[in-house]
């Protein structure tokens, strides 16, 4: 291996965390109109870098709302995730990732799924985190447990595709794209395999209006390994349809995935 195949994936990470301290969020709020079952969308960077093609994958046939923040964990996002539980029949959560490298991370699972049990179908996305991690793999097998007890819960397996095929990923956590493809398409099929017959949205309560300004456009995975991400300077939230997926300025506090 050559001297720049030996240092790319420390530069990459060293960018990666560049990106991170200023912080994104990929924001739809208001949902997308579409009169088929509303599906929240939560998670962190891995989200961020496959929300177009879930957006893509998802939205032809369902009302999508999404909050997916770079460094988030599981208690920053539940707050969100349950404001919108009631009008989400669907759910997909692919969160956990930055909380196994802390204490308590079991309690933090817990709470998500507890948070989830009574949704009439809920996705959960398995982490991985680049190589063999005890805490990574009893947070996948509480996930599966919960799949065993709850026939509303179903697995997304992110954590089998990238071990199967690490090529997935370009830097043993964030997907290329590649791996962005697999998430969007498979999110998407399980929705359709799974959530069949959920309750039309046309019962939701009336959506808020989103806010927030875009921060730049979201980072694929060829911008963090080639790219520095720069800000796209648009008008305020008033100026955009309320229902146009947005990307706005979130407040990170620490570098996180």
């Amino acid at each position: 291996m050559g001297l720049l195949g030996k240092i790319a994936p420390r530069l990459v990470s060293i960018l990666i965390a560049v990106i991170l301290v200023g912080g994104c969020q990929w924001l739809i709020d208001p949902a997308t109109e579409h009169n088929g079952p509303q599906v929240a969308v939560v998670g962190d960077s891995i989200t961020i870098l496959a929300s177009n093609r879930i957006t893509a994958d998802v939205s032809p046939t369902h009302a999508l709302i999404a909050n997916a923040v770079f460094g988030a964990t599981i208690q920053d996002q539940l707050p969100w995730l349950q404001s919108h539980l009631a009008d989400s029949p669907i759910v997909v959560e692919n969160l956990g990732t930055n909380n196994i490298n802390h204490a308590g991370w079991e309690t933090e699972e817990t709470a998500l799924l507890d948070a989830v049990a009574s949704q009439p179908c809920v996705e959960l996305v398995t982490i991985q985190h680049g190589s063999p991690n005890d805490a990574v793999t009893a947070f996948n097998a509480a996930l599966v447990q919960a799949t065993v007890t709850n026939p509303d819960l179903h697995i997304v397996d992110w954590a089998a595709a990238v071990a199967a095929d690490p090529s997935l990923v370009f830097d043993g956590v964030h997907p290329n794209d590649s791996g962005t493809a697999w998430l969007g398409r498979h999110i998407a099929d399980a929705i359709a395999n799974d959530c069949v017959g959920e309750v039309s949205r046309a019962s939701r309560t009336p959506p808020r209006r989103g806010g927030g300004s875009r921060c730049g456009s979201i980072p694929g995975p060829a911008d963090l390994q080639t790219e520095r991400r720069e800000a796209i300077t648009t008008s305020s939230a008033e100026d955009h349809h309320p229902n146009t997926p947005k990307i706005v300025e979130a407040k990170v506090a620490k570098n996180r995935d």
